[in-house]
């Protein structure tokens, strides 16, 4: 796979971590501290190594400490910035960086409050092959009703959503992992100047024209909880983060 095929990486860091505030009430969610390491280290050493020209940060509460923490370039890859002036949502804060820094070529797009095991060069061949505009990286969960989980057809589509407060305690499924590939057509598409919710609002209206699942049996964690952040730092101690993944 040529590098020039992923354009971009981009990491949704502008969330505010309420949840977390009390372990970290004074600190942007992407930057605590996960065995001795702000958490967006892990994200950009995951990005980079993906073969990305540059990274683009999207930022809004506390943006100057993710600044401070992920500085300009990471690895000899610039780091550009969008920083929202009001709370935007994820799919709010992706448009604008698109109207910022668009190019036209197929960008990665993750969470900055998860980190999901795969090789995202293999999420971004598999979405090239798929030949849709859309991919979403879907892992399976011992209790997908925390995250809500996703039906996919034996053609690898996402058919359906159904979200946490649907299926709390479900029992294991196919959850959304965060992480997505988005061709041009598709970043274009995004409603721009409103808050918008890449989860709630974006996909779930996109299934009609065909969303890809990269599906894969991986560790997925998030660090949105008192209780996941101590998990994460249980897993990031034990493996250093590495790529664990087998097909279904």
């Amino acid at each position: 796979m040529r590098k020039e095929q992923i354009s971009t990486g981009v990491i949704l860091a502008g969330g505010e971590g309420t949840r977390l505030r009390p372990v970290l009430p004074d600190s942007a969610k992407s930057v605590a501290p996960v065995n001795g390491r702000p958490f967006i280290h892990r994200l950009l050493e995951q990005v980079a190594a993906a073969g990305v020209q540059r990274i683009i940060l999207c930022t809004g509460y506390r943006g100057q400490d993710v600044e401070a923490a992920a500085g300009r370039e990471h690895r000899g890859i610039p780091i550009l910035y969008s920083v929202e002036e009001r709370p935007l949502g994820t799919g709010g804060a992706l448009k604008q960086a698109h109207d910022r820094f668009g190019d036209g070529g197929t960008w990665m797009v993750m969470n900055g409050d998860s980190y999901c095991a795969i090789d995202l060069a293999e999420l971004v061949a598999d979405h090239l092959a798929a030949r849709l505009y859309a991919t979403m990286a879907v892992v399976e969960a011992d209790d997908a009703g925390r995250f809500g989980s996703v039906v996919i057809s034996h053609n690898r589509r996402v058919t359906s959503f159904f979200e946490k407060q649907q299926r709390s305690g479900g029992g294991p499924g196919w959850v959304n992992a965060g992480v997505y590939a988005f061709s041009e057509p598709f970043l274009a598409a995004l409603p721009a100047g409103t808050p918008l919710s890449l989860e709630v609002q974006v996909l779930p209206q996109w299934l009609w024209q065909g969303l890809h699942a990269f599906k894969r049996r991986a560790r997925f964690i998030d660090i949105g909880t008192p209780e996941s952040y101590a998990l994460a730092q249980q897993f990031f101690m034990q493996t250093g983060g590495a790529s664990s993944t087998t097909e279904p």
